[in-house]
């Protein structure tokens, strides 16, 4: 495709990283809605004096930490 295309593989490589790039966004995004939720459940259970022992988003996974270091 290169010798003949070069132009069109060029596109479509530009295209695939624009879209795995949209994919990265979208999961950053949901990643921090649940940590803002997370932390919007904890500050009202401190603010009502009630215990909160629920795990993090994103440390709930034993393999993984928040950085995805493992």
């Amino acid at each position: 495709m290169t010798l003949f295309f070069p132009d069109l593989e060029a596109k479509y490589r530009r295209d695939e990283r624009a879209k795995q790039e949209t994919k990265r966004r979208a999961e950053r995004r949901a990643e921090n809605a649940a940590i803002m939720e997370w932390y919007a459940r904890q500050q009202n259970a401190l603010r009502r004096g009630e215990p909160f022992d629920e795990p993090p988003p994103l440390l709930d996974d034993e393999d993984e930490d928040v950085n995805r270091r493992r």
